[in-house]
């Protein structure tokens, strides 16, 4: 899964302001933490 940069979400959210910027750069690790922990990408138990 490729990382989301700030330069990214900026370039359609100009106006975050710094925390913001920070809270989206730590939802990747946050995100890649949990599918790992429950796979809540792809439920391979639900068909």
């Amino acid at each position: 899964m490729p990382e989301v940069r700030p330069e990214i979400i900026l370039k359609y959210f100009p106006d975050l302001s710094e925390k913001q910027i920070s809270q989206f750069s730590q939802l990747f690790d946050l995100y890649s933490f949990w599918n790992a922990q429950i796979n809540v990408i792809s439920r391979k138990d639900i068909e």
